[in-house]
């Protein structure tokens, strides 16, 4: 929804050098580390098996609960410390803080014109050493700290425009927005600064002249996650970045192949369905990386083996039926990574639309038998379609 609600106007034109090896953007300097070649964008092609289990390792779910009927209306973004699951929601303007098993701790619900209410949540961020979550509203122009059990610490004022904000350490934080049109001060898209709001680092100068009239809208993945790993991919940008304690390097170049943005190149609506373009939802765990793009109209999710360089693409209805291997692979996105794991939710009412009706596609009684007393189905067999998604952890095999 942030996305829908910062819709912006610009285009970019982008100019890779040496994308096989290395670049220069914007002032800084390095060789990017790993390059990944999707040739085929759209997948259709990719030789891949239709057992979905022939890919994942093991899986187990989290069923969240609610306190007082508060529901989540929307995952916004997903963080997990020291075991607490931390989510925030665009429609409540919520903090929902959960423990590994889903029970809720608490939530962060301060809306109001109050001195120590926020407004709403562009992001938030945790501080995984001092144990503290800082909640960053845009429209008010200030950070929001509380404690991991949901009690206001203080408020500070804003010096400079951030939408997306990830915890570095000791009290430092990386911000970046992709339009500075909101922050005149500032000539940068990335900087670092504390919670004071002094500035102390800046990376990737802006360039007024790269704005045009074409309208788009995108929300740019820049998080961390339980690793304090924080990925940076810039708008229409096939450079994934990786924020070091010190410094900011080109870690892996997304290669498209004939379907790169081509030099000089400026998107526009009439022309971006020719390109692989739009990357999001960058997740990496040890063995195992997972993004989002848009190519055509279709919005592409796929799966790539480090260790193989191969490529697995959920392919929905293809696959062969397996419970609840289905849906827990089959997503649109992955909303974040936890160990080895990626970290999918399901609306409940999938759920239980799912063990209501998948028993009437088997074709004997003994395997609708099997079917329902399956430890997960016996799980969640008391799920209404009222309640809180279900977070799908799942561990993939090497392929």
């Amino acid at each position: 929804m942030k996305n829908l609600r910062l819709i912006l106007l610009i285009a970019i034109s982008i100019t890779f050098h040496n994308c096989q090896n290395k670049i220069l953007t914007d002032g800084i300097n390095g060789k990017v580390k790993k390059v990944i070649h999707i040739n085929n964008p759209s997948g259709k092609g990719n030789v891949q098996y239709k057992k979905i289990s022939k890919y994942i390792d093991t899986c187990f779910f989290i069923k969240l609960t609610n306190k007082n009927n508060q529901y989540i209306g929307e995952i916004s973004k997903l963080l997990i410390a020291n075991d607490t699951i931390f989510i925030s929601d665009d429609f409540t303007k919520s903090i929902f803080i959960f423990d590994i098993k889903g029970n809720i701790i608490n939530t962060i619900n301060n809306t109001g014109r109050g001195p120590y209410e926020y407004n709403s949540i562009g992001d938030f961020t945790v501080d995984w050493s001092e144990k503290n979550i800082l909640i960053n509203d845009v429209s008010l122009k200030k950070y929001f700290k509380y404690d991991f059990k949901g009690n206001f610490i203080s408020a500070n004022i804003m010096k400079t425009y951030g939408g997306n904000i990830s915890y570095l350490d000791k009290d430092r934080f990386a911000l970046y927005n992709n339009f500075n049109g909101l922050s005149e001060d500032d000539m940068h898209n990335v900087f670092v600064t504390d919670f004071k709001g002094e500035k102390l680092k800046k990376y990737f100068p802006y360039h007024k002249s790269m704005m045009s009239d074409v309208l788009v809208s995108k929300r740019d993945y820049f998080w961390n996650s339980n690793t304090r790993d924080i990925s940076l991919i810039r708008f229409y940008d096939n450079i994934v970045y990786k924020f070091n304690r010190d410094s900011i390097c080109p870690k892996y170049f997304l290669d498209f192949g004939k379907f790169n943005i081509p030099k000089g190149e400026i998107i526009s609506l009439e022309n971006q369905e020719r390109y692989a373009h739009t990357i999001s939802h960058f997740f990496e765990t040890e063995k195992f990386i997972s993004f989002n793009y848009m190519f055509g109209d279709k919005n592409v999710l796929l799966f790539y083996d480090k260790q193989s360089s191969k490529i697995v693409y959920p392919r929905g209805s293809q696959w062969v039926y397996e419970p609840f291997l289905y849906y827990s692979f089959f997503t649109n996105y992955v909303i974040g990574c936890y160990n080895d794991y990626f970290i999918a939710a399901i609306p409940s009412t999938f759920v239980t639309s799912f063990i209501e009706k998948f028993p009437n596609d088997l074709t004997s009684e003994s395997d609708r038998e099997k079917f329902s007393r399956l430890p997960e189905i016996e799980k969640l067999k008391d799920l209404s379609e009222m309640d809180n998604p279900v977070l799908v952890f799942y561990k993939l095999k090497s392929f």
